[in-house]
């Protein structure tokens, strides 16, 4: 983290969120401030009480239920202005991601940084004014 950056309120949800996970380690690493959370029900009840600045969303993650998990946090009122970053094992799922409401879609495994420069990036504002896309940063 630059300076000139504040620490981004990250939640992060799925397996990456457990001790020792990539995701976890290089988000810390940064200074950001994570809560973890390898429960969807668990998380949105954590999202709706902290009103992080950015979720990270393993869709991947078994519990998770794929991309459901990501709907079901579009759906909630109170989590509107919350941008959402996908992490997937699965290339496929990139696209319907972007279609089900994340600001970016992360293909596992990441880049050295790459993590950081999307949760940076989408914490810069609401996600419905930020480009969405696939963030192929760390290149």
């Amino acid at each position: 983290m630059t300076p000139e950056q504040r620490p981004v309120r990250v939640l992060l949800v799925g397996d990456s969120a457990e001790p020792g996970g990539a995701s976890l380690e290089s988000l810390s690493a940064e200074g950001h401030d994570l809560i973890a959370s390898d429960d969807l029900v668990q998380a949105l009840h954590i999202a709706r009480a902290l009103l992080p600045d950015v979720i990270v969303l393993d869709v991947s993650f078994p519990s998770a239920a794929g991309l459901s998990s990501l709907r079901r946090l579009r759906a909630n009122a109170d989590l509107d202005d919350v941008p959402v970053v996908t992490l997937s094992l699965v290339p496929s799922d990139e696209e319907e991601a972007l279609e089900a409401g994340a600001i970016y879609a992360l293909h596992k495994p990441l880049l050295q940084g790459q993590l950081n420069e999307a949760v940076v990036a989408a914490s810069g504002g609401s996600w419905q004014d930020l480009p969405r896309g696939r963030f192929w940063g760390g290149r």
